[in-house]
């Protein structure tokens, strides 16, 4: 593993690109086994768009049900882009899928308490249901992390 070339990382994985071009989650420590990330650099570069695109649509869905439709055609557009990339349920990509179809199946509760100072006075808001946030981008229009 020496040898093979260091694309990028997400959480303790190493993206890397093996010597026969397959770009594989290099995990540096025994939490994980290693996992296939897609067949070849260009897949690797088309799946996170299609990604970051559902991301958006997901963002600003009306409900559970716009947001399943977005979920399948994200399926459907990874595995057009490398059908490798969802053929094992270990692999990388059909568990970010299952973490973003995990996102939209628990209603998250947000409360807080808004003080006014000097007043005394309080308002309380709540926010019943969170929706995925849209992917934050810099002025080029790139997603940032």
């Amino acid at each position: 593993m020496g040898g093979w070339p260091r694309i990028g990382q997400d959480g303790l994985a190493q993206v890397c690109v093996r010597p026969d071009g397959i770009v594989q989650a290099v995990m540096l420590t025994d939490a994980a086994d290693d996992m296939f990330f897609s067949s070849n650099l260009a897949a690797f570069n088309m799946s996170p768009l299609a990604l970051d695109h559902a991301q958006t649509q997901l963002a600003t869905s009306s409900g559970l049900a716009e947001s399943a439709s977005v979920l399948r055609d994200l399926d459907v557009e990874v595995r057009r882009i490398d059908a490798h990339a969802m053929a094992q349920r270990e692999n990388w990509w059909p568990r970010v899928l299952d973490d973003v179809r995990h996102t939209l199946n628990f209603p998250v509760l947000g409360s807080f308490r808004v003080y006014r100072w000097g007043t005394g006075q309080a308002r309380h808001h709540r926010r019943d249901r969170a929706r995925p946030a849209a992917p934050r981008r810099n002025h080029l229009g790139a997603p940032v992390r």
